[in-house]
């Protein structure tokens, strides 16, 4: 006999399987899951770890930005 927990388990290489056959077929409902790998890679970080992460995208886009603009404002002058 199987144990209670074993059940709940999902295996996710079948479940990638099935995603992977079912993704296009409009007739077949996979209850709006998103891929298993999307899914195992938004449990990697805990939600502060995700805001950390956004912070700092958004810190080194502002400082590419300006300098990038620096280098134009430069050879504009010069």
């Amino acid at each position: 006999m199987t144990h209670r927990k074993e059940e709940q388990i999902p295996d996710p290489a079948e479940d990638y399987n099935e995603w992977i056959r079912n993704r296009y077929n409009p007739g077949y409902y996979l209850g709006g899951r998103i891929s298993p790998l999307m899914r195992a890679s938004q449990s990697l970080f805990s939600a502060t770890e995700k805001r950390i992460g956004a912070v700092l995208a958004v810190v080194f886009l502002i400082i590419l930005l300006v300098g990038c603009l620096w280098r134009l404002l430069r050879e504009s002058a010069g």
